[in-house]
């Protein structure tokens, strides 16, 4: 929510902000099972970060719903896991244009970049998703925990590091920003 920024921060507020965005977005990354973003509007900054921390993405086919990554035009540092959760599911490439940019990426764009596991009628999005998780479910939990686990231990390390290297950038800007 932007209005806290309005509001005045100092640094008992960015350090919990920091502190909870971070945990979350990383315990989400490093989630055992399997996590599915069920989207119905736009996603904006965190909520853009939390579903790109997830495995898969069923969004709804919703006019004008769009993606984006909008702090650094907003001057603010992205410490919570907004490059580190895009940079596993975007890669280098497109995280790096969502965030220099700041731009609204539609739909099409993501699905096309291979982002999107599926786009669903509104209507029909929670079924798809509940049908989605049930398929997955469906197969040997032992299997499907030892496949997630080493997917994510392939994935984890950089991952991990990326989250503490931008939470020490976004101390360091806060630090000095607010001084």
């Amino acid at each position: 929510d932007l209005a806290m920024f309005q509001e005045g921060l100092n640094f008992e507020k960015i350090d919990r902000i920091l502190n909870v965005g971070t945990d979350l977005t990383q315990a989400i990354l490093n989630c055992e099972k399997p996590t599915i973003a069920q989207i119905q509007g736009s996603v904006i900054g965190y909520g853009c970060i939390l579903s790109m921390a997830c495995d898969f993405r069923i969004v709804a086919d919703k006019p004008g719903l769009f993606f984006q990554l909008p702090e650094l035009n907003l001057g603010i540092y992205p410490g919570t896991g907004a490059t580190a959760a895009p940079l596993k599911t975007l890669g280098y490439l497109h995280t790096q244009e969502m965030l220099l940019t700041g731009d609204k990426y539609p739909l099409d764009v993501l699905d096309k970049w291979g982002v999107i596991t599926k786009i669903v009628p509104i209507e029909e999005l929670g079924k798809v998703t509940k049908k989605f998780a049930k398929n997955i479910a469906k197969a040997d939990p032992n299997m499907v925990l030892m496949a997630q686990k080493s997917l994510k231990l392939m994935q984890s390390s950089s991952i991990d590091q990326s989250i503490q290297i931008e939470k020490q950038f976004a101390y360091y800007y806060f630090n000095t920003a607010f001084k």
